[in-house]
């Protein structure tokens, strides 16, 4: 199925200083080798059009339970109300034709971006969709610095029951108590009967020279919380 994601040609996207800082953020992602393994499903073939920046995304994945369904994610710049800010939006794909209206998952008026899809199968895995995302802690006015942008990058999950098509009531992020830290690029990967959450991490952004690594969280999707058993794994 291809898919084609356009935007009405008076709201073209304008480049912005602060796109451009975080853009390159998200791409340090691939700097960094990532040893957790995480499954997420295949993309459908997207094409962005009217100048979107290039950090925008679609992504897709079957609804477990459904024959004719799917989930899709967009990670979309919004520039309206004279604001700049990127969104997460959801919609359900029905028949490959057919697409309900995009909600979006968390109206905080903070950027939101990077999102990673988990699906399972598993019978005994109720809430059976995972989603996890970048999400900044702070709404941004375009005073802020690099550092400051970097420094507010946390991870954010919340699950979603297939079968009723509803998110949990709680999103979780994952916090930090310095604004020197900054988080993205997150996956998610099922160990054993465990769900693993893993991200990229850069402990000290104002001197960022060998400061990457990759930080984890086990997740329990049933009760919405993350696992205090092993704690935050490094």
């Amino acid at each position: 199925m291809r898919i084609t994601v356009k935007k009405k040609e008076k709201k073209q996207c304008k480049p912005a200083g602060l796109m451009a800082l975080v853009l390159a953020l998200i791409l340090l992602a691939g700097m960094v080798p990532v040893k957790a393994s995480a499954a997420e499903s295949k993309e459908n073939n997207i094409l962005l059009e009217f100048g979107s920046p290039d950090y925008c995304r679609l992504k897709s994945a079957k609804l477990p339970g459904w024959t004719d369904a799917d989930l899709l994610l967009y990670s979309w710049y919004w520039n309206g109300y004279e604001e700049e800010c990127a969104k997460l939006y959801y919609s359900v794909s029905r028949e490959g034709d057919r697409v309900s209206v995009p909600q979006e998952i968390q109206d905080d008026e903070t950027w939101d971006m990077d999102p990673f899809i988990f699906t399972d199968n598993d019978a005994t895995f109720n809430n059976n969709m995972l989603v996890a995302w970048t999400d900044a802690n702070k709404k941004f006015d375009g005073s802020e610095t690099k550092d400051e942008i970097a420094g507010s990058m946390r991870i954010s999950v919340t699950a979603l029951k297939s079968s009723t098509l509803v998110f949990a009531n709680q999103i979780l992020t994952v916090t930090k108590s310095s604004d020197n830290v900054s988080m993205y690029n997150p996956h998610v990967t099922k160990v054993g009967d465990k769900i693993l959450i893993t991200w990229v991490v850069c402990s000290d952004v104002k001197n960022d020279d060998g400061a990457y690594g990759i930080e984890g969280l086990y997740y329990d999707p049933d009760t919405n919380k993350f696992s205090s058993e092993q704690g935050l794994i490094r």
